[in-house]
Formats: C-alpha cells, sequence, structure tokens
C-alpha cells in the first residue's frame, strides 16, 4: 500500500522580537545594541539548600564600571552575602 500526500506550499509571516537597547539597573542610561558599548550583566542568587535555589537568580545590566562598583556595594551592604554569588559577565553591545 502507498501512502500518498499532496502538498500545497503556504507563506508564511515570522514576527521576531529584536532588543534594540538595555536600560542600566543603576543610573537609567540607555546602552544601544549595535553601539559596541561594552556592559556588564549581573546574575544574583543563593546557594543555600532547597529547592528555591534557581528561583531566587535575579538578573541585572550595568552601563560601567562605576555603575557595577555601586550595585556590587549596595548588594553586600543590604544582604548577609554568606552563600550568595554574584556573577559578572562583560558583554558588546
Amino acid at each position: 500500500m502507498f501512502l500518498l500526500k499532496h502538498m500545497q506550499k503556504t507563506v508564511v509571516e515570522k514576527t521576531v522580537e529584536t532588543v534594540e537597547s538595555i536600560t542600566c539597573d543603576v543610573c537609567s542610561n540607555v546602552i544601544v545594541v549595535g553601539s559596541k558599548a561594552l556592559y556588564y550583566e549581573v546574575s544574583t542568587m543563593h546557594n543555600h539548600w532547597g529547592s528555591d535555589s534557581w528561583e531566587s537568580r535575579e538578573h541585572y545590566d550595568m552601563c560601567s564600571k562605576e555603575c557595577l562598583m555601586k550595585h556590587l556595594q549596595s548588594y553586600i551592604d543590604q544582604s548577609n552575602v554568606d552563600g550568595y554569588s554574584y556573577d559578572i559577565e562583560t558583554e558588546q553591545a
């Protein structure tokens, strides 16, 4: 027994979201994507025992070393940082 498939060509439109700019979480400066400016992506989370460690993860963007240092100092001042992680990645817009 042979199966015959009748094909039809259809034009499909696709909508894609792209990042145009990033706002600094410290000073609200706008980082334009494509400007090749360096900025910092930071993620924080606790490493305590339990299943909520992943849910404690938060992400931040900073436009400069000065904003990064302000954020880090604020994070240290407001948290008991024992068992917490502060991961920094340098990115290019």
